[in-house]
Protein backbone atom coordinates (compact mmCIF):
# COMPACT_ATOMS: atom_id res chain seq x y z
CA UNK A 1 0.00 0.00 0.00
CA UNK A 2 2.82 2.39 0.89
CA UNK A 3 4.60 1.66 -2.38
CA UNK A 4 1.40 2.23 -4.32
CA UNK A 5 0.73 5.54 -2.63
CA UNK A 6 4.24 6.84 -3.14
CA UNK A 7 4.21 5.54 -6.70
CA UNK A 8 1.11 7.64 -7.38
CA UNK A 9 2.90 10.70 -6.05
CA UNK A 10 5.89 10.05 -8.29
CA UNK A 11 3.73 9.61 -11.38
CA UNK A 12 2.02 12.92 -10.71
CA UNK A 13 5.36 14.66 -10.45
CA UNK A 14 6.78 13.18 -13.64
CA UNK A 15 3.66 14.29 -15.46
CA UNK A 16 4.48 17.88 -14.55
CA UNK A 17 1.95 18.11 -11.72
CA UNK A 18 2.66 19.03 -8.10
CA UNK A 19 3.11 16.08 -5.78
CA UNK A 20 -0.20 15.60 -3.92
CA UNK A 21 -0.59 15.00 -0.22
CA UNK A 22 0.01 11.32 0.46
CA UNK A 23 -1.13 9.35 3.51
CA UNK A 24 1.30 6.62 4.52
CA UNK A 25 0.46 3.93 7.08
CA UNK A 26 3.38 2.57 9.09
CA UNK A 27 3.96 0.02 11.85
CA UNK A 28 6.75 0.85 14.30
CA UNK A 29 7.71 -2.13 16.51
CA UNK A 30 8.94 -1.52 20.04
CA UNK A 31 12.22 -3.11 18.92
CA UNK A 32 12.79 -0.46 16.20
CA UNK A 33 15.98 1.58 16.76
CA UNK A 34 16.72 4.61 14.57
CA UNK A 35 20.42 4.09 15.35
CA UNK A 36 20.33 1.27 12.80
CA UNK A 37 18.99 3.57 10.07
CA UNK A 38 20.81 3.16 6.79
CA UNK A 39 23.08 0.46 8.22
CA UNK A 40 24.34 -2.83 6.84
CA UNK A 41 22.24 -6.02 7.24
CA UNK A 42 24.38 -7.16 10.17
CA UNK A 43 24.99 -3.83 11.94
CA UNK A 44 24.84 -3.51 15.73
CA UNK A 45 23.41 -0.48 17.56
CA UNK A 46 24.08 -1.42 21.17
CA UNK A 47 24.23 -4.25 23.66
CA UNK A 48 22.74 -5.41 26.95
CA UNK A 49 23.18 -8.29 29.41
CA UNK A 50 20.34 -10.81 29.66
CA UNK A 51 19.09 -12.50 32.82
CA UNK A 52 21.69 -15.22 32.47
CA UNK A 53 24.59 -12.76 32.31
CA UNK A 54 25.14 -13.18 28.58
CA UNK A 55 25.84 -10.14 26.43
CA UNK A 56 23.21 -9.67 23.72
CA UNK A 57 23.03 -7.17 20.89
CA UNK A 58 20.52 -4.83 19.29
CA UNK A 59 21.17 -5.53 15.65
CA UNK A 60 19.70 -5.83 12.20
CA UNK A 61 17.27 -6.98 11.06
CA UNK A 62 15.48 -7.65 14.37
CA UNK A 63 15.85 -4.07 15.64
CA UNK A 64 15.78 -2.26 12.31
CA UNK A 65 13.71 0.96 12.16
CA UNK A 66 10.62 1.43 10.00
CA UNK A 67 11.69 2.83 6.63
CA UNK A 68 9.64 5.28 4.54
CA UNK A 69 11.06 6.27 1.14
CA UNK A 70 10.63 9.94 0.27
CA UNK A 71 10.00 11.38 -3.19
CA UNK A 72 11.26 14.65 -4.71
CA UNK A 73 8.86 17.48 -4.01
CA UNK A 74 7.80 16.30 -0.57
CA UNK A 75 8.48 19.08 1.91
CA UNK A 76 6.94 18.05 5.24
CA UNK A 77 4.67 15.64 7.05
CA UNK A 78 2.06 15.75 9.78
CA UNK A 79 0.72 12.94 11.95
CA UNK A 80 -2.84 12.04 10.96
CA UNK A 81 -3.25 9.39 13.65
CA UNK A 82 -1.13 7.42 16.10
CA UNK A 83 -2.06 4.56 18.39
CA UNK A 84 -0.66 1.47 20.02
CA UNK A 85 1.53 0.73 23.04
CA UNK A 86 5.12 -0.30 23.64
CA UNK A 87 6.84 -1.70 26.69
CA UNK A 88 10.45 -0.76 27.31
CA UNK A 89 12.70 -3.63 28.40
CA UNK A 90 13.97 -2.09 31.66
CA UNK A 91 10.50 -0.84 32.66
CA UNK A 92 8.25 -3.85 32.13
CA UNK A 93 6.68 -3.28 35.54
CA UNK A 94 5.24 0.13 34.60
CA UNK A 95 2.35 1.03 32.34
CA UNK A 96 3.04 0.69 28.60
CA UNK A 97 3.76 3.88 26.70
CA UNK A 98 1.79 5.51 23.91
CA UNK A 99 3.52 7.46 21.08
CA UNK A 100 4.15 10.50 23.33
CA UNK A 101 6.22 8.37 25.70
CA UNK A 102 6.77 9.36 29.33
CA UNK A 103 6.75 13.18 29.25
CA UNK A 104 8.11 13.25 32.81
CA UNK A 105 11.21 11.25 31.91
CA UNK A 106 13.42 12.56 29.14
CA UNK A 107 16.50 10.44 28.48
CA UNK A 108 19.60 10.99 26.38
CA UNK A 109 20.77 8.36 23.96
CA UNK A 110 24.54 8.73 24.16
CA UNK A 111 26.79 8.08 21.18
CA UNK A 112 29.07 5.86 23.29
CA UNK A 113 26.18 3.46 23.84
CA UNK A 114 25.82 2.65 20.16
CA UNK A 115 27.59 1.15 17.21
CA UNK A 116 29.55 4.11 15.85
CA UNK A 117 27.39 4.67 12.82
CA UNK A 118 26.22 7.94 11.32
CA UNK A 119 23.25 8.66 13.58
CA UNK A 120 23.63 11.38 16.24
CA UNK A 121 22.18 11.71 19.72
CA UNK A 122 18.75 12.70 20.96
CA UNK A 123 17.12 13.64 24.26
CA UNK A 124 13.46 12.59 24.23
CA UNK A 125 10.78 11.01 26.43
CA UNK A 126 11.43 7.32 26.94
CA UNK A 127 9.07 5.06 24.99
CA UNK A 128 8.16 7.79 22.49
CA UNK A 129 7.98 7.78 18.70
CA UNK A 130 11.07 9.36 17.14
CA UNK A 131 12.43 9.72 13.62
CA UNK A 132 15.56 10.52 11.65
CA UNK A 133 16.13 11.66 8.05
CA UNK A 134 18.93 10.25 5.91
CA UNK A 135 20.12 11.18 2.43
CA UNK A 136 20.79 8.65 -0.29
CA UNK A 137 23.78 6.63 0.90
CA UNK A 138 26.03 4.64 -1.43
CA UNK A 139 29.63 3.48 -1.64
CA UNK A 140 30.40 6.62 -3.64
CA UNK A 141 28.60 8.88 -1.14
CA UNK A 142 28.91 7.20 2.26
CA UNK A 143 27.12 8.36 5.40
CA UNK A 144 28.62 11.42 7.07
CA UNK A 145 29.95 10.44 10.49
CA UNK A 146 31.78 13.71 11.20
CA UNK A 147 29.00 15.80 12.73
CA UNK A 148 27.45 14.31 15.86
CA UNK A 149 24.62 16.53 17.02
CA UNK A 150 22.02 16.27 19.75
CA UNK A 151 18.34 16.44 18.86
CA UNK A 152 16.10 17.85 21.58
CA UNK A 153 12.43 17.51 22.39
CA UNK A 154 10.43 20.21 20.63
CA UNK A 155 7.36 20.85 22.74
CA UNK A 156 4.71 23.43 21.88
CA UNK A 157 6.17 24.25 18.47
CA UNK A 158 3.94 24.31 15.41
CA UNK A 159 6.89 23.45 13.17
CA UNK A 160 9.91 21.21 13.75
CA UNK A 161 12.93 21.51 11.42
CA UNK A 162 15.23 18.49 11.94
CA UNK A 163 18.69 18.06 10.45
CA UNK A 164 19.96 15.08 8.50
CA UNK A 165 21.35 12.30 10.73
CA UNK A 166 19.94 13.92 13.90
CA UNK A 167 17.04 12.03 15.56
CA UNK A 168 14.00 14.10 16.51
CA UNK A 169 10.96 13.65 18.71
CA UNK A 170 7.61 13.04 16.97
CA UNK A 171 5.35 11.78 19.77
CA UNK A 172 1.73 11.96 18.72
CA UNK A 173 2.51 14.94 16.47
CA UNK A 174 -0.01 17.23 18.20
CA UNK A 175 0.04 20.42 20.25
CA UNK A 176 -1.96 20.68 23.47
CA UNK A 177 -4.93 22.07 21.51
CA UNK A 178 -4.73 19.09 19.07
CA UNK A 179 -3.21 21.20 16.27
CA UNK A 180 -0.95 19.04 14.04
CA UNK A 181 2.77 19.79 14.21
CA UNK A 182 4.50 20.20 10.84
CA UNK A 183 7.74 18.21 10.53
CA UNK A 184 9.86 19.72 7.77
CA UNK A 185 11.84 17.42 5.47
CA UNK A 186 15.43 18.76 5.23
CA UNK A 187 17.02 19.28 1.83
CA UNK A 188 18.72 16.16 0.52
CA UNK A 189 16.56 13.69 2.44
CA UNK A 190 15.86 10.37 0.75
CA UNK A 191 14.38 8.36 3.62
CA UNK A 192 12.54 8.86 6.89
CA UNK A 193 13.18 6.21 9.54
CA UNK A 194 10.88 5.73 12.53
CA UNK A 195 11.77 4.10 15.84
CA UNK A 196 11.23 4.03 19.59
CA UNK A 197 13.15 6.11 22.14
CA UNK A 198 15.14 4.07 24.63
CA UNK A 199 18.57 3.74 26.16
CA UNK A 200 19.56 0.11 25.48
CA UNK A 201 18.12 -3.35 24.96
CA UNK A 202 15.72 -2.62 22.09
CA UNK A 203 15.63 -6.34 21.27
CA UNK A 204 13.72 -6.95 24.51
CA UNK A 205 11.04 -4.30 23.93
CA UNK A 206 7.46 -5.32 23.20
CA UNK A 207 4.44 -3.91 21.36
CA UNK A 208 4.19 -1.47 18.46
CA UNK A 209 2.78 1.85 17.30
CA UNK A 210 0.55 2.21 14.26
CA UNK A 211 0.77 5.64 12.66
CA UNK A 212 -0.57 7.41 9.59
CA UNK A 213 1.58 10.25 8.26
CA UNK A 214 0.48 12.79 5.68
CA UNK A 215 3.29 13.93 3.38
CA UNK A 216 2.78 17.21 1.54
CA UNK A 217 4.40 19.49 -1.03
CA UNK A 218 3.68 23.14 -1.87
CA UNK A 219 0.97 23.79 -4.41
CA UNK A 220 1.87 25.65 -7.54
CA UNK A 221 0.22 29.06 -7.89
CA UNK A 222 -2.78 29.26 -10.22
CA UNK A 223 -2.52 31.15 -13.48
CA UNK A 224 0.48 32.75 -15.14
Amino acid sequence: MIAALLGTALLAQTAGQPVPSVDVEARVPGKASVWLAGSSPSAIAGWYVDGGGTRRYDQMPNCGPTKIALRPGMTSFTVVSSKGEVRIADEMGVEPYGPTGDLKRTVLRNRDQSFRGPIGEVAAPIGSLIGVYLPEVSTDHPANQSGWQVGRVAMGQKQVVPKLYTPFYIGDGRLADNTPVEFVIPKGSATLYLGIMGESGWARNEGEFQVVLKFASPRRPQGG
